[in-house]
């Protein structure tokens, strides 16, 4: 089954035998422990979040945000964040963090449109190719 709304695709058919990964993330969202929309042009997903709340009791109000969005897309793939956060509230998420490598001004600017604002930023976190990268700490209250 498909659900649209203002280009959102909040289910989909989809072969979870094909991804493990895949097959995990539908049980999360079937058991009502994480959120998961895509949006999508034509049979192309342009763009994907999800959101699932922290563990532990003393932080599970909080929800951890993984973002990807296509070139071009940008800008569209505002309401699909915005969208997301509303159903965030459903879990019993009060706020969201989304972590991203200095570098990446593409997705940070997506998510800062959506409501999120800098929160801080933890020097040399990663490590790609002997080369060290800031994690900018992005947060939002529901």
């Amino acid at each position: 089954m498909i659900a649209e709304r203002p280009g959102i695709v909040e289910r989909s058919k989809v072969n979870p035998d094909d991804n493990p990964f895949l097959e995990q993330q539908i049980k999360s969202v079937k058991e009502g422990k994480s959120i998961v929309l895509i949006m999508k042009s034509g049979n192309k997903v342009t763009a994907k979040i999800d959101i699932k709340p922290l563990y532990r009791e003393v932080d599970k109000h909080v929800g951890e945000v993984s973002f990807g969005v296509l070139k071009g897309f940008d800008g569209k793939s505002i309401d699909l964040v915005r969208e997301a956060c509303k159903k965030a509230k459903t879990l019993g998420i009060r706020i969201l963090v989304y972590y991203i490598l200095d570098v990446n001004k593409r997705f940070g600017s997506v998510i800062e449109k959506a409501g999120f604002k800098k929160a801080g930023t933890v020097r040399k976190f990663y490590r790609i190719n002997g080369r060290y990268y800031d994690r900018v700490i992005l947060e939002r209250a529901l």
